[in-house]
């Protein structure tokens, strides 16, 4: 380990007044290394916990990214399974993911988009909410936990279909 008041000799090209290339000898104070040495240490070690902060950050946003979407594959879309399905999507306990797949597909291929609140109502069968928004249970089909899903079917001024989405229930199902 140097001292401060030891010295190293090192060598340097400059260029003198004539633009000539001398080679010089240069003496440098061995505790200015140390200061470089330990400054260099601090950038490393900054750059390592920004490494480690940004690394943690883009882990959380992908697991609540990966427990918000639905957990059940597409499934092809057939009216007489979804309407068979629909008491086990509402009933008590834990039903699964009984109706999301198909809602995949209807969502994915754009089925429902421009139909009229007739057309949906013989799709998809009567629904507990009859306003603006219709909303059909799919089972527990998102995220970590027991949490509802449902589709959602917005109705524009006209009474056709403007938008379809899947939809987590807030709080825990009954």
């Amino acid at each position: 380990m140097a001292f401060p008041h030891e010295r190293a000799i090192t060598f340097q090209w400059t260029r003198t007044h004539n633009s000539r290339w001398r080679h010089r000898r240069k003496l440098i104070c061995a505790g200015h290394l140390h200061v470089k040495a330990q400054r260099d240490n601090m950038r490393a070690l900054k750059l390592a916990a920004l490494s480690v902060v940004v690394l943690v950050l883009s882990t959380t946003v992908w697991i609540v990214w990966e427990f918000s979407q639905p957990s059940e594959a597409k499934q092809r879309f057939i009216r007489t399974e979804w309407l068979a399905r629909e008491s086990l999507a509402t009933g008590i306990g834990d039903p699964g993911c009984v109706r999301g797949g198909m809602a995949l597909d209807l969502i994915d291929r754009e089925l429902l988009l421009g139909m009229r609140t007739a057309e949906v109502l013989a799709l998809l069968g009567s629904t507990s909410r009859q306003d603006s928004d219709w909303c059909y249970a799919l089972g527990q089909c998102s995220g970590l936990g027991w949490y509802d899903s449902e589709l959602i079917v917005r109705f524009d001024t006209s009474n056709r279909v403007a938008s379809v989405s899947f939809h987590r229930v807030p709080g825990y199902a009954p």
